[in-house]
């Protein structure tokens, strides 16, 4: 508004001096100071604009150095042609155990060991969080998190690289590596002492069916004690006829007289000793005899495999086997006091521990 004023004041000036010339040419001078005055208001406002840009950038560049001098994650901005260090802040210098202003300058190499100046030429798996150890000044290792930054500009080419120290991480995991190691060993020792109460189980459920496992014992091997001494006598019956047999096939021919008589003798002895019974009970006697041995065999099998260690193992159980000698281990218990009647279904075989399950059966038939 101002400058459209001016404007007329010239013009009015103009035309006091000029005396009022022709009108065209009034409105030529017009239109010409107009545009003067246009140009001038549109490099105003450009200044303008330009002033509050240059403010923004400083603003900007303020706010960036405020955030990157707060920043708890170490940064380092690094010239990667010459791998200086071209800026860093207060948490890189406090990792790396420098002064701020030591850095500058200094190769990045100095702080990572075994580095060569191709540090920033990294696989791109190895450029976000990838773990690493950097050196501080007097060779102290430091573990961090490191990422890095390339910035491809058409004049400046700089590395940010950014890493944040994970010491304490690192003590912490150690620790519950450590506590976790000390968990299985502890595991370990209480498996152990599991299956010590487990093995102690067993002996005093043997203790307690030892009196009727050696009942158990004592009555096949009294039968076959009893079937033996029969045995005995009858094979001192067979010896005497088959010697009476041998006797009499030694005589010649011209021994028929002697023949005779040994034959008489013979039958006499067969009917006196009933070899005729024997021929028939031995069979019968030497069945039961070894059904004895076979029953003695099987109880002590299933005392020793309920005795055994159990293993650590899974093996395969056949469950109707189990519960089967179990039965027979604890017969002489439960003869007395209940009538067990076997139904075994179909079971498929199962995968277990023989000797707790064993054990389970066992404490289940000798206290229900």
């Amino acid at each position: 508004m101002i400058i459209l004023l001016t404007v007329a004041i010239l013009v009015a000036a103009t035309l006091a001096a000029w005396g009022l010339k022709s009108h065209r040419q009034l409105q030529a001078l017009v239109l010409t100071e107009t545009a003067h005055a246009e140009k001038e208001k549109a490099q105003i406002v450009e200044i303008q604009r330009l002033q509050r840009m240059q403010q923004d950038l400083q603003e900007s560049e303020i706010f960036s150095r405020a955030v990157f001098e707060a920043s708890q994650t170490g940064l380092l901005v690094i010239d990667p042609r010459s791998c200086q260090i071209m800026d860093a802040n207060l948490a890189a210098a406090e990792i790396l155990d420098q002064d701020v202003d030591s850095l500058f300058g200094e190769l990045a190499t100095t702080f990572v060991p075994n580095a060569n100046c191709k540090l920033l030429d990294v696989h791109e798996d190895e450029r976000i969080n990838f773990e690493m150890n950097m050196q501080t000044a007097d060779g102290r290792e430091v573990p961090v998190l490191r990422s890095i930054r390339l910035i491809d500009g058409d004049q400046t080419k700089l590395a940010v690289v950014s890493f944040l120290d994970i010491s304490r991480r690192k003590k912490a995991e150690a620790e519950i590596q450590e506590s976790h190691q000390k968990l299985e060993l502890a595991n370990e020792e209480l498996k152990r002492h599991k299956d010590q109460i487990v093995q102690s189980e067993k002996l005093a459920s043997i203790g307690q069916l030892a009196a009727g496992v050696a009942h158990e014992i004592n009555n096949p091997i009294g039968f076959v004690t009893s079937n033996l001494g029969t045995v005995q006598e009858y094979m001192e019956s067979l010896t005497t006829v088959l010697k009476l047999y041998e006797k009499r096939d030694e005589l010649g021919a011209e021994q028929a007289n002697e023949q005779q008589a040994l034959t008489k003798e013979i039958d006499e002895a067969r009917e006196e000793e009933d070899i005729e019974f024997i021929y028939g009970d031995l069979d019968n006697v030497v069945k039961e005899s070894l059904d004895g041995v076979g029953r003695v065999a099987e109880i002590v099998n299933n005392l020793k495999g309920f005795a055994r260690e159990d293993s650590q193992q899974l093996s395969v159980y056949d469950v109707n086997e189990g519960v089967d000698s179990m039965i027979k281990m604890s017969w002489n218990e439960l003869k007395y006091r209940c009538e067990v009647e076997r139904e075994f279904g179909e079971v498929p075989p199962i995968s277990a521990h023989t000797g707790r399950v064993n054990q389970v059966i066992m404490n289940m038939l000798v206290n229900a």
